[in-house]
């Protein structure tokens, strides 16, 4: 009997070490590493949106941005910082343009208006599509037309007289997402265009409004 207990005992303590010695690494997610990353980041006098696009195209970082109704195409700033964590450069470009807030979620950053969202734009993008798929080896433009031509998304555009802009042939350069199956069930827009940048070649998604033009919107991968 005393064995017996002995050897419970043991177990208990191992399982105990186990649990604390794993805990930090359980509890690590994807969020936590991508925060964590160090990067240097010199940029002068950019605009709000080609600084988040520095961050995708130059180190890979997987970024969304939900376009508002308050316009940065005007304003203009400088980041310069070496080997600062990707958190510390989120926060840096939030102060910089604060209309917009910053979230991670499963591995990719979003950029949100803080309160002066579009509500054609966020119903868009929370639209729930019943099935998505493309054909294989398309480029950027066939992605985002395989998109809006889901019935869903094209019962949304019809019901509030508003298109999409297609970019003509002569910008259409190729420009490939990769050897990648995007298809996806019972998903909205959003978390379409999150599974484009977090499993693609692809890094960086907007969606907005036309400024000129109210009845015309932007998506850009």
């Amino acid at each position: 009997m005393q064995n017996i207990c002995r050897h419970s005992l043991f177990l208990i303590h191992a399982v105990m070490a186990l649990t604390l010695y794993a805990g930090p690494a359980l509890c690590q997610t994807p969020s936590d590493d991508l925060l964590k990353q160090r990067l240097t980041l010199k940029i002068d006098h950019v605009p709000f949106i080609p600084v988040l696009a520095t961050l995708s195209v130059e180190h890979k970082i997987p970024v969304g941005l939900e376009l508002g109704t308050v316009s940065y195409d005007e304003v203009r700033r400088s980041i310069n910082v070496t080997n600062a964590s990707l958190e510390q450069i989120l926060n840096l470009i939030s102060g910089h343009w604060p209309a917009y807030r910053w979230e991670v979620v499963e591995g990719f950053v979003n950029f949100v208006p803080v309160s002066a969202r579009d509500p054609l734009i966020e119903k868009l993008l929370y639209t729930t599509v019943s099935r998505f798929s493309h054909k294989k080896g398309i480029d950027r433009f066939e992605l985002r037309d395989s998109i809006i031509e889901t019935p869903e998304v094209k019962s949304f555009l019809s019901a509030n007289d508003v298109s999409v802009f297609r970019l003509g042939d002569p910008a259409r350069i190729s420009d490939t997402v990769g050897e990648v199956d995007l298809s996806v069930s019972a998903i909205d827009v959003k978390g379409i265009v999150n599974k484009v940048i977090r499993e693609s070649e692809r890094k960086f998604w907007v969606v907005g409004r036309r400024r000129q033009q109210t009845k015309t919107i932007f998506m850009s991968l």
